[in-house]
């Protein structure tokens, strides 16, 4: 009898709790540090992103480089001219190699310096030397304003890789071992350009400002305009 009772029981308990709502938690455990809405990096984009700021800032350099060529061709030093013209011609076909970027970039430098020197000399030149030199003084101001305008962008692009790095060192398996030094190397040059084209940019608008000037005594007039007119072409292609 007392089996029979424990058998009903049983039969009467599940019954009861078959019937109650089933209730289903979930539990999202955090570990110290994780992010559980962290964003995948682009590295395409990024690498993208890379080109386009080197490429901006080669044709910025060689501007202002066979601008230079062009004022010392004027003044009839015509092999002072052919190196800026080298120089410049070469980042234009490697605008992504580094090194060449920065020897480019020190020949800027020198470039700023060695036309200070040329507004010195006060020439009255001739027909062909007033068209060169004008042609010249135009790519002066279009390389400094096109400087300006790459150093901002180095600037937020470093920020972005920052990040990005960080990113890619957390999950090195799915990014890939070597792509964390390739997004390393991209840091330095673009902290490298940050934070040097804004100085070159103000010295070179100072020597476009003493260009002008150069220019009008040899009946030559240049303006800020024509130079913004040729930054704006140079960056189209």
């Amino acid at each position: 009898m007392k089996k029979f009772c424990h058998i009903i029981f049983s039969i009467a308990l599940t019954f009861a709790l078959s019937s109650i709502p089933t209730i289903s938690y979930s539990f999202k455990v955090k570990l110290p540090g994780a992010k559980t809405d962290e964003k995948s990096v682009n590295i395409e984009e990024l690498e993208k992103e890379n080109k386009i700021i080197c490429i901006l800032v080669a044709n910025a350099t060689a501007a202002f480089l066979e601008g230079t060529a062009k004022i010392f061709s004027a003044h009839g030093k015509k092999e002072i001219a052919k190196k800026y013209q080298a120089v410049a011609d070469d980042i234009r076909k490697n605008p992504e190699d580094p090194q060449k970027l920065k020897d480019a970039m020190n020949m800027v430098e020198k470039g700023n310096r060695d036309l200070k020197d040329i507004e010195e000399e006060k020439l009255k030149l001739s027909k062909q030397g007033k068209k060169e030199l004008g042609q010249g003084v135009i790519l002066v101001g279009a390389g400094g304003i096109l400087d300006v305008k790459g150093g901002q962008q180095a600037s937020d692009y470093v920020d972005k890789l920052q990040g990005a790095i960080d990113g890619v060192k957390a999950d090195p398996v799915k990014y890939g071992a070597g792509t964390a030094n390739t997004l390393n190397n991209n840091l330095n040059l673009m902290t490298l350009l940050a934070t040097n084209l804004p100085k070159h940019g103000a010295a070179i608008t100072d020597t476009f400002s003493g260009l002008i000037k150069y220019a009008s005594l040899n009946g030559v007039s240049i303006s800020q305009s024509d130079a913004e007119k040729k930054a704006k072409d140079i960056e189209k292609g």
